[in-house]
């Protein structure tokens, strides 16, 4: 009897762990609200996807509203997809912010050299509900350039143009990506 209850007690145990672990890995992922440039506030969300069997982890940056929250009032924004180099790039985040503070979506993502991988990005991307699939835009820093550069250019009717920019000085990367984002109508 006691053999039996132990057994039941271990499955029951396996059971719940394995449950507990299908909605941790089906999660979106936890969801942080931060203050961007000139007190605005920012929605940061993971938001991952499967290409073929590998999980690709990013982050998604959203304008919120007094509530924190991102309304469907809002509609849909434009995006920057920040293709940054691993282990390089320390804070993406800080960027994306300020950014986003000024009303477009971004997403972060690390990039490991594949150009397949920024045209999956762009697929995914632009049929999320809360993007405009018409002004997505492409930020890299080192690693991602050459190839970013040579997908915006072949499909301009998925991506509205492709920046690079030095992540070192954050304040520069920022002032730059506004100032393209302005010329190219993302921020109306």
């Amino acid at each position: 009897m006691k053999k039996l209850i132990v057994t039941l007690s271990v499955i029951l145990i396996a059971a719940l762990l394995g449950i507990g672990g299908w909605f941790l890995f089906k999660s979106p992922g936890p969801r942080v609200r931060l203050q961007g440039e000139k007190g605005a506030k920012v929605l940061v969300e993971e938001l991952s996807f499967y290409n073929r069997r590998e999980k690709i982890f990013g982050k998604v940056f959203k304008p919120a509203d007094e509530n924190g929250n991102f309304p469907d009032s809002l509609g849909t924004r434009p995006l920057v997809i920040y293709l940054h180099a691993p282990l390089v790039t320390a804070n993406p985040e800080a960027i994306l912010r300020a950014v986003v503070s000024k009303g477009v979506i971004g997403y972060s993502a690390t990039f490991h050299g594949q150009k397949s991988e920024i045209s999956f990005y762009v697929k995914k991307l632009a049929n999320e509900p809360f993007v405009d699939d018409e002004l997505i835009f492409l930020i890299s820093d080192g690693i991602a350039d050459e190839a970013a550069a040579s997908f915006a250019s072949r499909t301009r009717n998925r991506v509205a143009g492709h920046l690079a920019v030095d992540p070192t000085v954050p304040a520069t990367a920022i002032g730059q990506i506004t100032a393209f984002l302005e010329e190219n109508g993302a921020m109306k």
